[in-house]
């Protein structure tokens, strides 16, 4: 583990404004970004600034050739990045995909204005269960909500699955990605948390200390798991990729009925 970075530090503040230039982007980071405070512990110095920014770059990237890969008909798509956190990936678009009328929810507020303020995107804030979230309703060509479902309890697990697919207009695409076999084997504390007869693992620990370990904790799904919870919406499977996603979560896409 090592130590948090400051922000105000001269070397810092340098190196974001470098990175800022390089990638097109803001170079503020938010001081409550647990995500950027996950890169920091584990990588030590400046270096941990590379990751946060080159990741997100690419993460954006992957998500924009998804769109134009499933969507190639549609001009303008409407996109949302759902628990978008602090902009790791979202400060990306305005330069990455211009051509998106994108959009970005998380369950901070402090998030949300940020976005707003300082990454120009516009989003709304969720909530911790999925029937109290303000979120229209046949309103977007594709969502994605990366490391979420890894986090969705089962009791809400398919709730929140149902309410993301309800969002979209039909024919539009739901990308989303889970711990799944390949999580296990990397990480034992997922593998011990998984029990074959149910097909999942949930434990109450989390990397959000502010939300209540019932509504988001620690989630690993198999894959049966997974499509029993995905036939309860109004959706289809159109792709699966194993440890698609940061090497070993699994990518989940689904395109919601015509109907």
């Amino acid at each position: 583990m090592h130590a948090a970075i400051d922000l105000s530090n001269p070397e810092t503040a340098k190196k974001l404004d470098d990175l800022a230039a390089y990638f097109l982007v803001p170079a503020d980071v938010h001081p409550e970004d647990l995500l950027f405070s996950f890169f920091a512990m584990r990588t030590p110095g400046v270096a941990a600034l590379d990751s946060y920014f080159s990741t997100g770059w690419g993460d954006a990237n992957a998500i924009t050739i998804a769109v134009k890969t499933l969507l190639p008909e549609v001009e303008r798509p409407r996109v949302l990045e759902f628990a978008a956190g602090f902009g790791r990936v979202t400060r990306n678009f305005r330069n990455v995909a211009p051509h998106f009328d994108f959009r970005m929810s998380d369950i901070h507020a402090p998030a949300v204005k940020f976005a707003h303020d300082v990454l120009h995107v516009d989003g709304f804030k969720s909530e911790p269960r999925p029937e109290f979230v303000p979120i229209e309703q046949d309103a977007y060509d594709f969502i994605f909500a990366l490391s979420f479902f890894s986090h969705a309890p089962d009791a809400l697990f398919a709730d929140w699955l149902c309410l993301l697919c309800s969002a979209l207009r039909p024919g539009g695409v739901l990308l989303f990605t889970t711990h799944g076999e390949a999580s296990m084997k990397k990480f034992d504390h997922l593998a011990k948390l998984y029990s074959p007869s149910t097909g999942f693992g949930y434990g109450l620990a989390t990397d959000q200390p502010d939300i209540e370990g019932e509504s988001y904790g620690t989630m690993v799904v198999d894959f049966d798991y997974a499509v029993r919870k995905i036939r309860k919406t109004r959706a289809d499977i159109i792709g699966y990729r194993s440890t698609a996603w940061w090497g070993h979560q699994d990518e989940w896409v689904l395109r919601r009925s015509a109907k």
